[in-house]
């Protein structure tokens, strides 16, 4: 008798426990496994290719400045930021355009949240910032950053793919645009790109990121260098039409007799099929 109500108030115990514990999770939190798992490095995220910006005119890709063009919107500035010393204390439901009961501070992106005040850089060279468990990383020591702002689109994209470009960020990052969660990446030192035009409008938009300091990509991160987070480099939107080059290539070679050069260049087009009823 002693054991069988033994057993009972053991269960009850682990009941309690587990919802103690899913009662500290934030709401999105609790379904999140991307950030340690490998085999998932992104989603939604576009293909990886060669960089370049596609120019409306050949005149304005001579002179190669983004920001002549019309379908460049530069993202850099100042975003409404929450720093969360772990995922469960980061906000929950934050990608709402007025999303109540948080206190923002701000921020300037391009930068690492750390160099801004919040939190600490580490320096390490091969050692690891965290007792090593790969894929699992620190749950209570993995600081969270959560980015906010608001965007104009000109009316003169609509029709037009819209792109959202990620210069670097680290560790992992989750996108929302106008509510709408768009997808995941990882890879500090990589570019990210996303096509946000289903779920974007002429005129006023939300776009919020939140930024995990350390994840499975950690372990392959771990060199000699700063350990820092954040939107490390320029974050900007650009349009291009519904049919454009998609990535380009260029191979050097020799001929059979190895004396001249040869240059071959490849191209890949992109195009978005027209609707038929």
């Amino acid at each position: 008798m002693i054991s069988i109500l033994y057993r009972h108030l053991r269960c009850v115990f682990r009941l309690a426990a587990l919802l103690l514990f899913l009662a500290g999770c934030s709401d999105d939190d609790l379904y999140r496994s991307e950030w340690q798992t490998p085999s998932t490095i992104a989603v939604n995220r576009l293909p990886a290719r060669a960089s370049f910006f596609p120019y409306e005119t050949e005149a304005l890709a001579l002179k190669n400045n983004r920001e002549r063009s019309s379908r460049f919107l530069s993202l850099n500035g100042t975003w409404r930021f929450h720093h969360a010393k772990n995922p469960d204390e980061a906000p929950s439901r934050f990608w709402e355009e007025t999303p109540p009961g948080i206190e923002w501070s701000e921020i300037t992106v391009p930068g690492s949240w750390e160099l801004q005040g919040f939190g600490v850089p580490i320096y390490l060279d091969e050692e690891y910032p965290f007792d090593p468990d790969p894929p699992k990383v620190p749950h209570l020591y993995n600081a969270v950053g959560s980015y906010l702002r608001t965007f104009t689109l000109p009316e003169s994209w609509e029709g037009e793919r819209v792109i959202i470009h990620f210069g670097s960020v680290r560790s992992a990052m989750y996108l929302w645009v106008n509510g709408e969660e768009v997808g995941y990446a990882q890879g500090s030192k990589l570019p990210h790109e996303f096509d946000i035009t289903d779920v974007v409008h002429p005129g006023k938009n939300t776009v919020a990121v939140r930024v995990y300091r350390f994840s499975d990509a950690s372990y392959l991160e771990g060199q000699d260098t700063w350990r820092a987070s954040g939107l490390e480099r320029e974050v900007f939107l650009y349009a291009r039409p519904k049919t454009w080059i998609e990535d380009v290539r260029a191979t050097a070679d020799l001929d059979d007799s190895y004396r001249d050069g040869l240059l071959t260049l490849s191209a890949e087009i992109g195009s978005v099929e027209p609707h038929t009823d």
